[in-house]
């Protein structure tokens, strides 16, 4: 339903998460912790939602362990005094029509952190986030992971280094 909800979610279990829309249907952290946590062995789906204002050491707006789909969302404006303001992913994620933008991390990546792990984005945008201390203002694909991008813009991104997209493991790019 329509509506700001103020709070941070945590997900045991298999869930469907449909909202109004982006910027209809908001899950707003109030800086109290990260927005939505996604638990290992646990498939999510969040659909036309905004996640935003969460604030945490690692995945200020999401943390995934488990299996996540974004599509037709927002992740903006969150924080993370580590790395991943955006999104810090240590399962699988799924990134569809969705713009993740205006996130901020101290050490790692403003916008996405994939750490381990397997991340694909799909017709999105990553935009204006930044990260003060290090590298990956946009995106960070770590060491061992696999990062797809297929159709995004990756700009306006700031970090000290590598201010759209850092990469240590594998990552595949297409237009």
């Amino acid at each position: 339903a329509a509506g700001v909800y103020v709070e941070t979610v945590n997900l045991f279990q298999d869930t469907n998460l449909t909202g109004a829309g982006v910027g209809k249907s908001i899950m707003d952290g109030g800086a109290n912790g990260t927005v939505l946590t996604v638990y290992s062995g646990n498939n999510v789906t969040v659909s036309g939602i905004t996640i935003r204002n969460g604030s945490s050491s690692t995945g200020g707006g999401v943390s995934n362990n488990g299996d996540l789909t974004v599509l037709d969302s927002e992740i903006a404006n969150n924080y993370a005094s580590d790395s991943g303001g955006g999104s810090y992913n240590s399962g699988v994620l799924t990134v569809t029509r969705t713009t993740i933008r205006g996130n901020t991390g101290w050490s790692i990546a403003g916008g996405i952190v994939n750490f381990g792990s397997l991340a694909t984005v799909t017709d999105s945008t990553i935009s204006g986030n930044k990260v003060t201390a290090n590298y990956a203002g946009g995106v960070h694909n770590n060491l061992g992971s696999t990062l797809n991008m297929t159709n995004v813009t990756v700009s306006g991104n700031v970090a000290p280094s590598g201010a759209g997209l850092s990469n240590s493991g594998t990552i595949n790019l297409a237009n």
